[in-house]
């Protein structure tokens, strides 16, 4: 992407409101038009902070800190020699702000190198409370520029905010899958997962034959888990060594962590963590679905239909009139629901309104030996059917 200037810098405070930046450059015999909007980006594993005084706002002022499974919202610009100049002189760098190289999330999931300035942790003290004219100035600029406004108001107020607990996972951490339990240990005891249901995102798979990629670069779907954990900073950096992730920027990924929009068939998509493969593994996988690329989706849908209808008597009451015989709940039925759960015609956020739960696992002892009469073909029928859409460019 070209941008104006040739250099790219992130702000997150005061730097947001172009009246107060105009001011700060016009008192100091600098040009005011020195900085281009260029869009709205997240600093991962960041978060927002007021721990430095500032003499001149006569308060706290706006910090960032390293904070595992947070993220900073915040804007992008691009500026010249100049604008550099005049950042440097406002940020009071290097003494105060330390000009630092960080990376940036853009909306679509990649990655863009900047600058920002932030308080070093040796120079930086506990919560300052700021004026109320500057947590003016940046609620303003804020508001300019689309950002939400609630991690600014909890952090000016001296309060933790929650870091982002969701991750989708996609091949070997789904449910069932062999790596599943290095991110869910011990669920039944721990009861680390809040919440999980089926969704996808944009992207395409490859594979090397053992593992799937996601690249996001890509108008199609790709199928897989949403999980909400309480654990994400424990979760992230187990996935991080299970994912060859060693930081934001480092030429040693082997995948790396971004983040994504989910849908799970609810009104909103949500905003979660995923580990992203930028190139090609060594084959495509047409459905860009691992279970149906492992022949285990139809299997694992209907351990899920079974183990969801142990948890609410009347759970196949409340579902679809369609597909239900209230007197006489038979296997024709119960293949309805798998198989339109496999289709995309039925979602598991059905499932769990009619169950009232939303974190189950399939268990595996309760799968029915129906599944498996006709589990190789629907799923090879499945399979072709979505390399179909997938040539096509429609959405599974």
């Amino acid at each position: 992407m070209k941008y104006k200037y040739e250099h790219l810098v992130v702000a997150y405070g005061s730097n947001l409101n172009d009246e107060d930046w105009s001011n700060f450059c016009r008192r100091n015999g600098f040009s005011d038009n020195l900085l281009q909007f260029e869009g709205c980006v997240r600093l991962p594993d960041y978060a927002l902070t007021f721990n430095h005084y500032s003499n001149s706002r006569g308060g706290g002022a706006a910090n960032i800190q390293t904070a595992v499974g947070h993220f900073v919202e915040a804007a992008l610009f691009s500026t010249s020699e100049e604008g550099l100049k005049a950042l440097r002189c406002k940020e009071g760098h290097p003494s105060v702000y330390l000009e630092t190289p960080v990376i940036a999330i853009k909306d679509d999931g990649s990655e863009v190198n900047a600058l920002t300035y932030i308080v070093p942790p040796n120079k930086a003290q506990k919560y300052e409370r700021p004026t109320r004219e500057y947590y003016e100035i940046c609620k303003l600029g804020y508001e300019t520029y689309g950002l939400s406004t609630k991690n600014l108001s909890l952090a000016a107020s001296g309060q933790k905010h929650e870091p982002l607990s969701t991750i989708f996972t996609y091949g070997t951490l789904m449910r069932g899958q062999p790596r599943h339990d290095a991110i869910a240990k011990y669920e039944r005891q721990n009861k680390n997962v809040d919440f999980v249901l089926a969704g996808k995102v944009h992207g395409h798979l490859t594979t090397n034959g053992d593992f799937p990629g996601l690249d996001q670069n890509s108008d199609q779907t790709t199928h897989g888990d949403l999980l909400r954990v309480s654990n994400i900073k424990d979760v992230l950096e187990t996935a991080d060594r299970i994912e060859g992730f060693h930081s934001f920027g480092s030429p040693h990924n082997l995948f790396r962590r971004t983040l994504t929009y989910v849908c799970t068939g609810g009104f909103e998509a949500e905003l979660a963590w995923v580990y992203a493969f930028d190139g090609h593994l060594g084959k495509r996988v047409p459905s860009n679905d691992w279970r149906v690329h492992t022949r285990c989706k139809l299997r694992f849908y209907w351990g899920l239909v079974e183990t969801y209808g142990q948890y609410n008597p009347t759970f196949f009451e409340r579902i679809d009139d369609r597909w239900m015989n209230a007197e006489n709940i038979n296997t024709n039925f119960f293949s309805g629901l798998v198989q339109n759960l496999c289709s995309g015609k039925l979602l598991e956020r059905d499932l769990a309104a009619a169950a009232g739960v939303y974190a189950i696992w399939p268990k595996e002892g309760l799968i029915s030996e129906n599944a498996a009469a006709f589990e190789k073909e629907f799923l090879t029928h499945l399979e072709y059917e979505n390399d179909a859409f997938s040539r096509q460019k429609c959405y599974v």
